[in-house]
């Protein structure tokens, strides 16, 4: 379809909740009937009575067990006993209308699951098993590195379902954007969470420079490509591990010269620790040649001083004694910002801010500097900062003279 994951499960839960809401009034409106009419002893002896009930049971625990804590508290066993019950339920609907010649539609929406799932093997048997690099960056992020084969194809905004084959829950999966690195690789940051990725990171901290090799493979690329080119100004906003997605975005428009409308492009990062700069670093790095951009990231940590190891070993190096020894470690109560200045070097184009933005001011403003043109705002962070851009978009479109604004979400959820 294109739609993003947190569409589909929009959609999704919904639809299941009417579903279960109108067989429980069914159910209760039939039993209430059969009492009625003095026939319940006959009908409960019934297959098709006795199959609506499993049918009704089932459909009343995936309703209940589909609470937002239950699945957070463990996934997998949410998962596993969702699709176990969703299966009873479609056979208790199967046996239950079969009685009464209503069966095909039983059918047809197992067809549809049937057809889905096939797609998505085909897909999985496509991309093949990959021996992937992954390593421990910051500690908080996995970054994975697949080599794929050259007609397999993704785009800015892209994701795709990656599978961690020699982990305990090797059957499991979650969408991840894609960052293309090559014509013969594909990217990941996956930020280290419970399930695989935590298994995976207890794997590698074992291994030299905290890096191996891993048995993966991806299902995908799902997604649809967003037009922001079409846009004279394009503004993105991003949080932590949502950067993966806007950073395509803006090397796209950048890169596509006279086939984008784009005149200017802003591209913000906030993150909590500097040592976030790691994983993303490549990445930040191939920005710098382009004018057109400008980059700025806010630290809400900023008076850390903790560096990530890239520029701690830079900065030990080059203040070295003469007798080879390093100096201590950045002291976090340092009164200037000389430490800094190793992230300076390797990112002199970007603007280094304090603290957490005001994104009702900053979302604000940056419209408001954009009057008269045709504006893309795309966010993709924590849910409550793509929450509150949403909010000055909305506030502001009817404020926006002699131009359009279009809100582009690339956030994900599951």
């Amino acid at each position: 379809t294109g739609w993003k994951q947190s569409t589909f499960i929009t959609y999704h839960k919904w639809i299941a909740r009417i579903t279960v809401l109108s067989s429980a009034a069914h159910g209760i409106a039939m039993f209430a009937d059969s009492v009625w009419m003095g026939k319940y002893g006959t009908r409960k002896l019934t297959d098709w009575y006795r199959w609506g009930c499993v049918a009704m049971v089932a459909a009343t625990i995936l309703f209940l067990q589909a609470v937002s804590f239950l699945r957070v508290w463990n996934y997998e066993v949410f998962l596993y006993i969702h699709i176990a019950m969703a299966v009873i339920f479609l056979v208790g609907v199967w046996r239950h209308c079969e009685n009464f010649s209503y069966d095909q539609w039983a059918f047809a929406c197992a067809a549809i699951w049937v057809f889905d799932r096939a797609v998505r093997i085909g897909r999985i048997i496509s991309f093949g098993t990959r021996d992937a690099t992954v390593t421990i960056v910051s500690n908080e992020t996995l970054q994975v590195t697949v080599p794929k084969r050259k007609w397999w194809k993704s785009f800015p905004g892209a994701y795709g379902y990656v599978y961690f084959l020699k982990s305990a829950v090797f059957w499991q999966s979650h969408p991840f954007t894609i960052v293309e690195e090559a014509a013969d690789h594909v990217k990941f940051y996956i930020k280290i969470k419970k399930g695989a990725t935590e298994h995976i990171y207890k794997k590698l901290l074992n291994e030299p420079n905290y890096s191996g090799s891993v048995k993966i493979t991806v299902e995908g690329p799902y997604g649809d490509h967003k037009p922001v080119s079409s846009y004279d100004q394009v503004l993105l906003y991003t949080g932590g591990n949502g950067i993966p997605g806007p950073y395509t975005y803006a090397k796209e428009i950048l890169e596509a010269k006279e086939r984008s409308k784009v005149q200017f492009t802003k591209l913000y990062w906030v993150i909590r620790h500097w040592h976030s700069l790691d994983w993303f670093l490549q990445e930040l790095e191939t920005l710098e040649k382009y004018e057109k951009l400008q980059v700025v990231v806010y630290v809400t940590k900023y008076e850390d001083a903790k560096l990530g190891e890239k520029f701690l070993n830079e900065t030990s190096t080059s203040n070295s004694s003469q007798d080879g020894e390093k100096n201590m470690e950045l002291d976090d109560g340092d009164a200037s910002d000389s430490w800094i200045e190793p992230v300076q070097r390797a990112l002199p184009f970007v603007e280094f801010r304090q603290g957490r933005p005001d994104i009702k001011q900053l979302v604000t403003q940056d419209l408001q500097e954009a009057q008269g043109s045709n504006v893309a705002v795309m966010t993709c962070a924590h849910p409550h900062m793509c929450d509150e851009v949403r909010n000055v978009v909305a506030s502001q479109v009817g404020e926006h003279n002699s131009g359009r604004i279009e809100l582009f979400e690339e956030f994900q959820t599951w």
